[in-house]
């Protein structure tokens, strides 16, 4: 089942076969880090233990797996504690070196060689889909605060699958795997762009308003106009503000505090005919 985060983020709770995982906690978690902080290592196993009561810990053990996309064939992981953690670094170091390429580029890849270190025992397509959501978001990529990419990936699950395998033998071409999330990642932008028709915002007078309040009203908890500009880039703060005392002026919402520290939330009678 769908579900939001604070930050006004929908999302499937994957993982829905195995009660042992708690997606949604790794996404909040998610949504409380510093999106100008690069990720390291050590986050990355924070994520892991938000995601099970017993995870947090790399890979111990060698891992012979059943290839998804061919019967009878298996995959051999090697790797050990020690082994995991110095690549994990390695990997994150590399990826943040990369500032002059395209992050459709990095950001995919990325994930590929995450899915080749298979650093937890159980959950790797789990912190991928994390991973993947995150840093999109980091790089501006604001249509997965709104759409929900999980679903997207449960519905092209097959070609995910077929890709990995294709692109996780040594020396093969990255191409088809970049193919697959350039396709996922469209299929957002196109799904939002039929959200947005079905909701009747158009580029026309007051449509920038519209999407303030209806990113403000999606809120579940309290959040300031820094998160509002964090995810209209495009859109003045000037005009933001106009929308957020608009809201105000309507009773819609309530300001703790003055100027930009000011922490926003939906008045308690607003609250309630919204539960």
């Amino acid at each position: 089942m769908a579900t939001k985060s604070s930050a006004g983020i929908t999302h499937n709770s994957t993982g829905s076969r195995n009660t042992g995982f708690d997606y949604p906690k790794a996404l909040q978690f998610l949504t409380e880090l510093d999106l100008k902080e690069p990720l390291t290592s050590k986050t990355l196993q924070q994520i892991h233990a938000h995601l099970h009561p017993q995870g947090g810990h790399w890979r111990s053990v060698n891992l012979t797996l059943p290839r998804r996309d061919l019967v009878n064939e298996e995959l051999k992981i090697l790797h050990g504690q020690k082994t995991i953690s110095i690549a994990v670094e390695q990997l994150l170091h590399l990826y943040y070196s990369q500032t002059t390429v395209d992050p459709l580029l990095t950001v995919p890849l990325l994930a590929l060689e995450l899915m080749r270190i298979f650093p937890f025992l159980d959950g790797n397509r789990r912190i991928l889909l994390l991973l993947m959501r995150y840093q999109l978001l980091v790089n501006d990529h604001q249509v997965v605060r709104y759409i929900d990419l999980e679903s997207e990936f449960l519905a092209t699950e097959r070609g995910f699958y077929r890709t990995l395998s294709q692109c996780s033998r040594e020396g093969a071409s990255p191409v088809p795997w970049l193919s697959y999330w350039w396709v996922l990642i469209r299929r957002l932008y196109k799904r939002f762009d039929r959200q947005l028709k079905h909701a009747s915002i158009t580029a026309g007078r007051g449509s920038k308003t519209a999407l303030i309040q209806r990113f403000v009203t999606q809120q579940g908890k309290p959040f300031r106009s820094t998160d509002v500009c964090a995810a209209f880039p495009t859109i003045s703060r000037d005009q933001i503000r106009l929308a957020l005392r608009g809201m105000r002026d309507k009773k819609l919402i309530e300001a703790r505090g003055k100027g930009p520290a000011a922490v926003w939330q939906k008045c308690p009678a607003v609250e309630a005919t919204n539960t």
